[in-house]
């Protein structure tokens, strides 16, 4: 389970940030810490860049059938992805 942390300096506040932890294999690691070196980026940051990318391909993915989930907005900025309730 996630825990709520205030966002990083540097980085624009979208709310309170959460915690997520994921296991991934030492090879996936390696790969990560490569391109996050090669993009002058955190790990956190490449993360980040990838999970919102992933989100907005799969938001526009007809198969998805995103239409049978209850309505949320998706707002974010470069640094954060922001998935809320909409009443």
């Amino acid at each position: 389970m996630g825990r709520d942390v205030t966002p990083a300096a540097g980085y624009a506040s979208a709310g309170t940030l959460r915690t997520l932890a994921v296991r991934i294999n030492h090879d996936l690691r390696a790969q990560l810490d490569l391109i996050a070196q090669l993009n002058e980026r955190s790990v956190t940051e490449e993360i980040r860049v990838a999970l919102k990318s992933w989100v907005e391909t799969t938001k526009s993915d007809p198969k998805t059938h995103l239409e049978r989930l209850p309505p949320f907005a998706l707002s974010g900025h470069d640094d954060a992805i922001t998935l809320s309730r909409v009443t």
